[in-house]
């Protein structure tokens, strides 16, 4: 009897087994390369690469995702490279912030001068999450004087750009702000900070906006709007942190993606460390007079649906961030909001707003930039000019463009810079209820 058809089959068998073991086995990950461009038609391809030796899949928030997929988003990667801060900002923080003192009844600070007031935050302790914040609130921009000209893109997923608003902004911060070179801070026992914020153009709209001052303690703000109607500025109630900015998709609130002071919140809780994929090296691109909005504004991809996506020209790189849960008051619109923060500097990236029913409704993101010789050049016509002490790169100081996003009514507004002046010297009176009457007239 011969043995070759057993020897065969046999064999056959083998074969068959080491295939199937293979194919059971799941390809290795790839290494992307920096300039890879993710996006729908290759996001289950790329899922479980890596960048920079972690997953996109671990790097991805279920938002940005839910974009990808749904909403067009484009995400081209870029090498991790994380600039210090000011040395002014750093000595400031080493000298005052020993003098920081929490109170865990009240959630409330004392003792701030300069600086970030707390450096070293602990995962395991219960306030981490005011921590973070409370270092947003003071130390945001490191306590530079922004004047920000800029205009809103306001954006509909189904017929485009609606129409252009450009507006003004002028925050002066009364505490936190160093002077002749960081040796010393200014102070103000009152005040954190005063800002306005109105239109400029079109005609119809010009002068309608807000100034507000805001106070060192869990006072509300004091906040004046421009009524065009009656050609007279009226003081809003002090619940006017939770309104509408009126003709965009933010609340006050929102502004600069947190815009309250913390102890408002019920409660800021930390959920995690981990790293994410964020814009944080993008620089001011301008073309003023161009033929088009979308070669004048080229950050934002406005020629392509959704029309309100940030283009490729911006670059996203993974950050190791704080993820912190916000629960704001009751009668705040949403139920809860979920902030996304830089772990080495007072950043906020992304912001996510839930709903009463806790689904998915804002998300906005800012596209930040550090402030360097090399990003203090001219970029079409948007110049962004340093301060007189900064020495050296200043981490997170600009945000050439930023997105709000409303799923539910699928609209969008885009703010987009047009100069970053960190240099002008003003004082309290360059700041005034007067400044924003006259913007109207």
């Amino acid at each position: 009897m011969s043995r070759k058809p057993i020897l065969k089959s046999g064999l056959s068998l083998v074969v068959g087994v080491a295939l199937c073991m293979m194919a059971a086995i799941p390809a290795r990950a790839a290494e992307l390369p920096p300039g890879t461009i993710i996006n729908k038609a290759n996001l289950d391809k790329v899922i479980n690469d890596t960048f920079e030796g972690k997953t996109i899949k671990s790097m991805l928030l279920a938002s940005q995702v839910y974009q990808i997929r749904s909403w067009g988003l484009q995400m081209k990667l870029r090498k991790t490279d994380i600039p210090k801060e000011s040395k002014g900002f750093i000595e400031a923080t080493k000298k005052y912030a020993k003098d920081v003192k929490f109170d865990p009844k009240t959630r409330e600070v004392s003792g701030y001068k300069a600086g970030m007031p707390f450096p070293d935050i602990d995962i395991n302790d219960k306030y981490a999450g005011d921590k973070v914040i409370w270092n947003y609130y003071y130390a945001c921009m490191g306590g530079r004087t922004q004047y920000v000209p800029h205009s809103w893109l306001l954006v509909n997923a189904d017929s485009g750009l609606e129409r252009r608003q450009d507006w003004f902004w002028l925050r002066l911060y009364m505490k936190g702000r160093l002077e002749n070179g960081g040796a010393k801070p200014v102070l103000d026992d009152s005040l954190v900070s005063k800002t306005l914020f109105f239109v400029t153009a079109p005609y119809d709209l010009k002068g309608i906006g807000l100034f507000t001052l805001r106070y060192d303690s869990s006072k509300l703000e004091d906040t004046w709007v421009y009524v065009k109607s009656v050609r007279r500025t009226r003081r809003l109630s002090g619940g006017a942190w939770v309104d509408p900015v009126d003709g965009l998709d933010l609340l006050n609130d929102e502004i600069w993606l947190v815009n309250s002071r913390p102890s408002w919140y019920k409660s800021w809780k930390v959920l995690s460390k981990k790293t994410i994929l964020v814009i944080a090296n993008s620089k001011i691109v301008w073309n003023k007079g161009a033929a088009t909005p979308a070669e004048e504004f080229p950050l934002i991809d406005l020629k392509n649906w959704p029309h309100w996506n940030f283009s490729t020209v911006n670059e996203w790189e993974p950050r190791e961030v704080w993820e912190v849960e916000g629960i704001p008051p009751a009668f705040h619109p949403q139920s809860k909001r979920i902030i996304y923060a830089d772990t080495h500097y007072p950043a906020i990236y992304i912001a996510e707003g839930y709903d009463k029913e806790n689904k998915l409704w804002k998300y906005v993101q800012y596209a930040l930039g550090p402030l360097t010789k090399a990003n203090a050049s001219q970029h079409g016509a948007g110049t962004v000019i340093p301060s007189s002490n900064d020495d050296e790169a200043a981490a997170m100081a600009i945000t050439p463009t930023a997105v709000y996003l409303d799923f539910k009514r699928r609209h969008a507004s885009n703010h987009y810079a047009r100069l970053w002046d960190l240099s002008r010297n003003l004082g309290s009176n360059d700041v005034t209820l007067g400044h924003l009457e006259a913007a109207g007239k």
